[in-house]
């Protein structure tokens, strides 16, 4: 498991962002951006990724600790994730999408220290009607299972809001939140324009504070 950068500081107060990579993605532009706010209102903020390449690597700041867990999928990373955890320990993670959902809540099982998560759902289900029942069965089974592990989630949009919840998690509380492309001069656009993106409170409960920023542009 490779760092580029250690911080130390109180594990308790620390977030970790899970990601794929620095690609060209939404969901990897997005960890970017949510690093890169949470890091500027003084939280200690890791970004764990499967592989630490890509082109929006050059647009992260260089206070946000970057974690490569070396794996060319993200199941074959979940043992350097459990190992992170245990370093690291921290506080909350925020994970992207839905492959490293499942493995944030793997790797988490039987832990300690394990940290509160929090899981974002960028995609439909729509994609397990074009799988063979079976295989779309153990997915739905593993999903609403680790899912259940979650605090809370974030779902991009109403129609995935309402897949998740055709999963049948029991409990679990989602938010839509859309998307933060912040732009260079979102402060003073956020009187005019009004999104939403997710800041966490540095405390224990890890609550979720609204947080007014620009629309996606």
């Amino acid at each position: 498991m490779a760092r580029e950068r250690d911080p130390g500081g109180d594990p308790t107060e620390r977030l970790c962002i899970l990601s794929t990579s620095f690609a060209g993605g939404g969901a990897e532009r997005v960890a970017v951006n949510l690093a890169n706010d949470f890091v500027s209102r003084g939280l200690s903020v890791d970004l764990v990724v499967m592989q630490s390449h890509g082109p929006y690597r050059w647009h992260l700041s260089p206070d946000v600790s970057v974690f490569d867990l070396g794996g060319a999928r993200v199941r074959y990373a979940i043992p350097a994730l459990r190992r992170y955890l245990l370093a690291r320990r921290p506080g909350r993670m925020l994970s992207m999408v839905r492959d490293t959902n499942l493995a944030a809540a793997l790797a988490a099982i039987g832990l300690r220290h394990a940290p509160v998560m929090f899981f974002r759902e960028a995609n439909t289900f729509e994609d397990l009607n074009l799988m063979p029942w079976w295989k779309a069965w153990v997915l739905r089974f593993a999903t609403r299972l680790m899912y259940g592990r979650a605090r809370r989630m974030v779902a991009n949009s109403e129609a995935t809001k309402r897949d998740i919840e055709a999963i049948g998690v029991p409990g679990l509380r989602i938010d839509v939140i859309h998307n933060p492309v912040l732009a260079p001069n979102f402060d003073a656009r956020v009187v005019d324009r009004r999104g939403w993106i997710v800041f966490f409170k540095p405390s224990r409960t890890c609550r979720i504070h609204r947080a007014v920023a620009a629309g996606n542009t």
